[in-house]
């Protein structure tokens, strides 16, 4: 399955291979300690046809720039700065994560407007991922499908930061 993961990621972004690295607990200990920090932030997509979707009631993850995170940053969304994936790949994401590592990433939910909040905030660099999917009839008998996906963008962060981030593509 993990297999059938990386292959779908370097299909739906497009970079050189990155080498496997290894997640190492003392790279992200720093985000354990208690900051002052804050992001505030929303989610969304917009349709061809112009309709905004949100990221309601779903999750955002805030992960913790790391050799690790940096590695799944860049074999997911093909870059570190922000990007999309389509809504199977969202699933596999989370099967190919090292499970150690979901230790270090911090969950919010998104408000019925898409968003979003994390406090008490230690400097230093994150990656936002929100997953902002709906389903769209398809026309062939009713048939429903999931559109959207996952967008991702960095942020860093100073002490005593506030920081106002938009996660689109």
């Amino acid at each position: 399955m993990m297999g059938l993961a990386i292959g779908a990621a370097l299909l739906a972004a497009p970079s050189e291979v990155t080498k496997r690295v290894e997640f190492d607990p003392a790279t992200v200990a720093w985000s354990k300690t208690q900051g002052v920090s804050r992001i505030e932030g929303q989610a969304f997509l917009k349709t061809r046809g112009g309709s905004v979707k949100t990221c309601a009631g779903n999750e955002v993850h805030l992960v913790p720039d790391s050799p690790y995170g940096r590695y799944r940053m860049q074999l997911l969304y093909g870059n570190l700065e922000g990007g999309f994936v389509g809504p199977n790949l969202t699933l596999a994401q989370r099967a190919a994560v090292e499970p150690e590592f979901q230790k270090y990433v911090r969950t919010a939910v998104c408000d019925a407007e898409g968003r979003f909040s994390f406090s008490r905030l230690p400097e230093g660099r994150y990656y936002i991922i929100a997953t902002v999917a709906w389903e769209a009839a398809t026309g062939w008998g009713g048939r429903l499908e999931v559109q959207g996906g996952g967008v991702m963008k960095s942020v860093s962060l100073a002490n005593d930061d506030q920081q106002s981030v938009i996660v689109t593509w």
